[in-house]
């Protein structure tokens, strides 16, 4: 047992706070103080430190059509790889290293649906297009000691070549080995004992622009991830199989259709369920209020998503009676059309997701952030030519943004183990936005129904004829209605009829059912005209100020898999400040088509929406590092998420009776405007552990902390 004395204490602190830190905490309301408790006894250490919380992803190919129907061209990985000189950057690679990358996911991402490994390999003059493939990613992941994590492609190749990839991977080379073999040839004889394989990305959205365009049902994402699994354990016992629920906030965790199959049909033959976060949603043209919404729901949504992490284990449990661990392969504020992704806010979100994700109650083995370096959100930009980067370094610049520096001080203070933390921290209400529930109260609150929804009982007719687009939406009786399609093809969302907010209460969701079918022309081919794996019609709902400017709509989709009547129901997760709901009639089928679609029993439920607690102002993670003659250095990262005051708080640390000597002190912080693309400067100074072994400080709002302090023999 070890005790601490003031003299033997060495503590650094890393910080970085402009003058606006100085304005904010002038005006803003007394806070109550925080108190932190960390006991240094090793027997109540949560575990070691998992590296694979600290990942991220690559994609395969150097941003070029990634969306289109094809992309075969990857140069430079991203910017880590200079193909001149056949190896990763130095410069690049020395950030990496400061931000420790524990796992690298590839080649993507959405990019991974017709991705070829085959046309990645092998002498470079057969794959001009291809300098950066697969054994220069399994390069990069050694030079980063990062785990390698490949996504399987699931809109093409086959479950063979899923075999073959794994043979290649991890099998001896031998003759009984072909493509152990083929590696042997390109240099590399012996193994690469890869044993992480997440088969598909985001699978229930379909293939964007590919073609053939395709979108799997569950019911065929099952079947296909069952015999990729097969194939590739033959390959290989030892490999490691995740399957993937459906992406986004997480809130539709227990309840997605999708999941639930999920859960019940392919969970048994998994080894982990991926899960991707992407939340709070940030419309494109946000204003300055629905930013601040923003930078606030992405405060309170860490919370949240160890309440939707409970949600997966608890559902796969109950499905299964197995506990599968989980990986969330990709997690980030979900601004996919706003350079808010870039932002102070959404770096603070992912630190503060890493220090949830660490704690092993929570289930979760790895965790990756997209992403690390260059594409639409990388916390590095590039410029300039990386086959150039070894040659004139004013060529090749890298340029960081706001996420990175908060990455690089959090992975420059994490020791190799976890310690017992306890944090008291005053805590915010939050009233909601979209992706991230409202936070209120000491206790979760279910939905609850209100009451219904008027449907119109006749639907006005709508036709609707401009080149390629054909239909006409018709009444068909109470609650019900059909829309007529001729020589048809293209996306088309049309409204059928839309109502307002029913009342005044602050946060209302619409729960929806319906009975539908699609009716093709008595002789013509229904499986050409709506092949399968292409779910084309259904009905969304949707906030009508419009997508564009609100990122809040939902669908259920599917419904041409069906002759008969089926039964479809979903639910619309609003924003607070909606005041009109729109019904929409969605098509988008890949080929020309003549039928009916059609709709009956069409019932709306207005309904509460589901409330967690207040989240904690405050948050801390706690680590440390034993050295073979008996020193500890313990790391202490504290992020204060209140947006606009400082709070103080109250540090002890108990769990030692040993006394030991000391070492200087130092220490180091993060501040900025949560907005803030900029990287934050850091400023640095001094403190020092009182007597009593405890330490007062306040911290800036809108900052990230990190302490230092090593207890010496």
């Amino acid at each position: 047992m070890r005790s601490i004395h003031a003299a033997s204490l060495c503590l650094s602190l890393v910080i970085a706070a402009p003058a606006i830190s100085d304005t904010r905490a002038d005006i803003a309301p007394t806070i109550p103080d925080a108190r932190i408790t960390i006991d240094l006894s090793p027997e109540r250490s949560p575990g070691p430190v998992n590296p694979f919380i600290l990942g991220h992803n690559i994609e395969a190919a150097d941003n070029w059509r990634i969306f289109g129907a094809s992309h075969t061209q990857s140069n430079d990985g991203q910017g880590f790889w200079n193909p001149t000189t056949r190896a990763p950057i130095p410069a690049v690679i020395d950030l990496a290293n400061t931000a420790r990358i524990g796992a690298l996911r590839y080649p993507g991402g959405c990019l991974a649906h017709n991705f070829d490994w085959k046309k990645t390999i092998g002498p470079l003059a057969q794959r001009p297009n291809y300098q950066f493939g697969l054994e220069e990613w399994l390069s990069l992941c050694r030079a980063l000691r990062a785990e390698p994590v490949f996504t399987v492609p699931d809109y093409a190749g086959t479950a063979q070549d899923a075999a073959d990839l794994v043979e290649y991977l991890n099998a001896p080379a031998t003759p009984a080995h072909p493509w152990a073999m083929k590696r042997a040839e390109n240099g590399h004889p012996e193994p690469h004992h890869v044993k992480w394989f997440e088969l598909g990305n985001e699978t229930d959205h379909g293939n964007h622009q590919l073609q053939p365009k395709r979108r799997m049902t569950i019911d065929e994402y099952v079947s296909w991830a069952r015999e990729y699994a097969t194939a590739m354990r033959a390959a290989d016992l030892g490999v490691k199989i995740g399957v993937n629920t459906v992406p986004g906030d997480g809130i539709n965790a227990a309840t997605s259709g999708w999941n639930q199959i999920l859960y019940r049909d392919a969970a048994p033959f998994a080894d982990f369920i991926v899960v991707h976060f992407y939340a709070p949603v940030v419309p494109r043209d946000a204003s300055p209020a629905r930013l601040r919404e923003a930078a606030e729901g992405a405060m309170a949504v860490t919370e949240q998503w160890a309440w939707r992490l409970r949600q997966y284990r608890d559902s796969v449990i109950a499905a299964t009676g197995m506990d599968l661990p989980i990986a969330i392969t990709e997690y980030n504020i979900g601004a996919f059309q706003n350079t808010f992704r870039f932002s102070f806010a959404a770096g603070l979100l992912g630190a503060d997701l890493i220090r949830l994700t660490l704690q092993p109650e929570n289930g979760v083995f790895m965790a990756n952030h997209w992403h690390f370096i260059n594409g639409a959100w990388g916390m590095l930009r590039t410029h300039g030519n990386p086959a150039e980067a070894h040659t004139d370094t004013a060529a090749f610049t890298i340029e960081q943004r706001a996420a990175y520096p908060i990455y690089a001080l959090l992975g420059q203070h994490l020791g190799t183990t976890l310690d017992h933390i306890i944090v008291d921290a005053p805590r915010a209400t939050f009233n909601g936005t979209s992706g991230t529930v409202p936070a209120l109260g000491d206790a979760r609150q279910p939905s609850q129904i209100l009451h219904p929804i008027d449907i119109p009982e006749t639907i006005p007719s709508a036709p609707m004829s401009a080149p390629g687009k054909t239909w006409i939406i018709a009444s068909a009786g109470p609650q019900s209605f059909t829309v007529d399609f001729k020589d048809h093809h293209g996306a088309a969302y049309p409204e059928v009829f839309h109502f307002r907010k029913p009342d005044s209460h602050p946060w209302i969701n619409y729960r929806y059912s319906f009975d539908a079918y699609v009716e093709t022309e008595p002789d013509s081919d229904r499986a050409s005209l709506i092949p399968a794996s292409q779910r084309t019609f259904g009905i969304g709902v949707a906030d009508a100020r419009g997508y564009a400017a609100t990122r809040s709509a939902t669908a259920v989709m599917g419904v041409e898999q069906y002759s008969s009547w089926h039964s479809f129901s979903g639910e619309f997760l609003t924003l607070p400040d909606h005041k009109k709901i729109a019904i929409l009639a969605r098509f988008e089928p890949v080929r020309r088509f003549t039928g009916r679609l059609h709709i009956r029993n069409l019932r709306i439920e207005a309904v509460t929406a589901e409330t967690l607690p207040a989240y904690a102002q405050l948050t801390a993670l706690a680590t440390s590092t034993t050295s073979v003659d008996g020193q500890r250095t313990q790391h202490l990262v504290i992020i204060n998420k209140n947006l606009d005051a400082p709070i103080t708080a109250n540090i002890a640390l108990t769990g030692t009776s040993t006394t030991r000597s000391t070492s200087p002190v130092k220490y180091t912080r993060l501040s900025d405007d949560p907005a803030a693309q900029a990287p934050a400067t850091p400023v640095t100074g001094s403190l020092a552990f009182e007597a009593n072994h405890k330490l007062r400080h306040t911290f800036p709002p809108c900052s990230i902390t990190a302490f230092t302090f090593t207890i010496s023999n």
